[in-house]
């Protein structure tokens, strides 16, 4: 005997090295997935996603009252950026806070590409015997938070006339 391996053994012992690998990648997976902080900005696997933002913006009228049932959303800014997902609806204390996707990015000498300047819009639809919509709109520079970073967040204020 020369000492060589039994070829139909080696290929036996290649198999369950496979077949154990293979059952282990899960396992691999949910391990990982303990050292990933849900609050991170994800990759949606959307074209552009560029990183998130998360903004809690407080709709009040003219004495600080806060008004609910406002329809709040960013819009883009001369900037370049543009943002999906970011609206929400006032609650009863005139709070929202929501989360949006950086979905294309203008970098130049003048805008880091961690930051973007946006619009913050509320809206207050006509209802009842009010007949007129009330909308407001504030500038606000902002950090936008890379893929895999938590963002952070950051507090707008809108001044509605009271409905």
């Amino acid at each position: 005997m020369t000492g060589a391996a039994d070829p139909p053994f080696q290929r036996r012992a290649q198999l369950l090295l496979c077949l154990a690998a293979c059952l282990l990648m899960p396992a691999c997976n949910e391990i990982t997935d303990l050292f990933h902080d849900p609050a991170a900005c994800a990759q949606t696997g959307e074209f552009g996603n560029y990183g998130c933002i998360l903004i809690r913006t407080r709709v009040i009228d003219r004495s600080a009252a806060p008004i609910d049932s406002v329809f709040v959303s960013i819009r883009p800014s001369a900037d370049g950026n543009a943002f999906g997902g970011g609206f929400g609806q006032t609650d009863s204390t005139g709070y929202v806070t929501f989360r949006a996707i950086r979905v294309q990015t203008t970098t130049g000498a003048n805008m880091p590409a961690d930051t973007a300047t946006v619009w913050i819009s509320g809206v207050l639809p006509a209802r009842g015997s009010r007949t007129t919509t009330l909308a407001e709109s504030t500038q606000v520079r902002l950090r936008v938070a890379r893929i895999g970073e938590v963002p952070s967040l950051t507090l707008v204020q809108i001044t509605l006339p009271r409905p």
